[in-house]
């Protein structure tokens, strides 16, 4: 019942999605994450292509030297005073993002939240909303952001649904980690070592769905491979790794 009531409510503001579709139609583009792959990278390397950030991407020191075009934070209430993190139900507690996100200045790309977030934004021209109230399966039958969007189980999946959306026909992902063979867990403001996993694959079901749909390529560290086609990051770019801290 109150997810008819939300969807309802949250439906006009879903309409101004509609602009996107094809807005990138047979373009490149970057999908980048916040794994640890990053501090190896030169970021200012990936200006090149419209990109899809995510998460504390924001953070990043070389942020404003990327092309970040659209920005993925859309767990519920990430721009509220309170917020119940992790939990479910009507747990509630403090939100340790709120200063965060109302401190950093907008530059320019738009910026994709949950609906519920609405009314914690003043100035909302530069934010789209997505949601999947319907709990609908993950399919691209259901990749449409302007009703419920079923690419809402983690950032990766949704920046890839929105580019299938926005007609990108190729994609490259950056700081992708758990597409590595073997997979690394870390961030890149960790100050913690990287842990390299094993050669599980979390992404299989999500690629069976959108297999063709987009050609994607995993930018890599030297020596590591991916379940993906892939390329090192030193031999796409003609260039040594150098590590940085965050």
């Amino acid at each position: 019942m109150i997810k008819n009531i939300l969807q309802f409510a949250f439906k006009n503001i879903l309409k101004n999605n509609l602009e996107l579709k094809n807005a990138h139609k047979g373009g490149e583009c970057y999908i980048i994450g916040n794994g640890d792959s990053l501090k190896y990278f030169d970021m200012r390397k990936f200006k090149d292509k419209v990109s899809f950030g995510c998460s504390l991407m924001r953070a990043h020191k070389d942020f404003d030297k990327m092309n970040i075009k659209y920005y993925i934070t859309t767990h519920p209430l990430i721009h509220s005073p309170l917020w119940r993190g992790i939990e479910t139900g009507l747990y509630l507690e403090k939100n340790p993002f709120y200063k965060f996100w109302h401190t950093i200045n907008n530059t320019g790309y738009i910026q994709f939240i949950h609906p519920l977030d609405y009314f914690f934004i003043k100035d909302k021209s530069n934010y789209r909303f997505l949601h999947n109230l319907k709990r609908l399966p993950l399919s691209l039958k259901y990749c449409d952001p302007t009703k419920s969007f079923s690419f809402g189980g983690g950032s990766i999946e949704i920046m890839l649904g929105l580019a299938i959306y926005m007609g990108f026909k190729k994609a490259y992902l950056v700081g992708c980690d758990y597409f590595f063979k073997p997979y690394i867990s870390g961030h890149f403001w960790s100050r913690f070592e990287q842990i390299i996993g094993n050669d599980n694959f979390f992404y299989s079901e999500l690629m069976d769905v959108i297999d063709n749909a987009i050609d994607l390529t995993v930018i890599t560290r030297v020596g590591i491979t991916s379940h993906l086609k892939n390329v090192q990051y030193s031999d796409l770019f003609g260039v040594s790794e150098n590590f940085k801290k965050a």
